[in-house]
């Protein structure tokens, strides 16, 4: 189970460790959010300082219907107390947590401000 707390302004957020490949590690806050189908975004400073290896430049649609590339990077995450490789994308903005890291997960949030959010595997 993984576990996280609504912030004040209503964002779920969870802390994920992320691990580069010469064993770096760094714990990142980030936001969960369901309208990000990828993994997670991480910021150009933490993909440098963990040294990941680049992957590729991925084109993705934002929310106002814009085509933007990215540049992604190879990681791996622990999550749910397992490692897990993924791939990052780089980003300027909040790190996020995206829905491919949520699949086969339930996600419940008690929507207030301090609320308890909860990651569970899928049986």
């Amino acid at each position: 189970m993984i576990t996280g707390k609504v912030s004040t302004n209503l964002q779920a957020m969870i802390s994920v460790a992320v691990l580069g490949p010469r064993g770096a590690r760094r714990i990142v806050r980030t936001t969960v959010d369901t309208g990000f189908s990828e993994f997670l975004s991480l910021r150009p400073q933490t993909i440098k300082s963990l040294r990941l290896p680049y992957f590729d430049d991925f084109p993705a649609e934002l929310a106002d219907g814009s085509l933007k590339w990215f540049k992604r990077y190879e990681a791996t995450v622990i999550w749910d107390k397992k490692p897990l490789a993924i791939q990052v994308h780089e980003a300027d903005g909040e790190p996020l947590a995206g829905m491919s890291l949520l699949e086969h997960f339930r996600l419940t949030a008690e929507v207030r401000s301090g609320g308890k959010l909860t990651i569970v595997r899928l049986r």
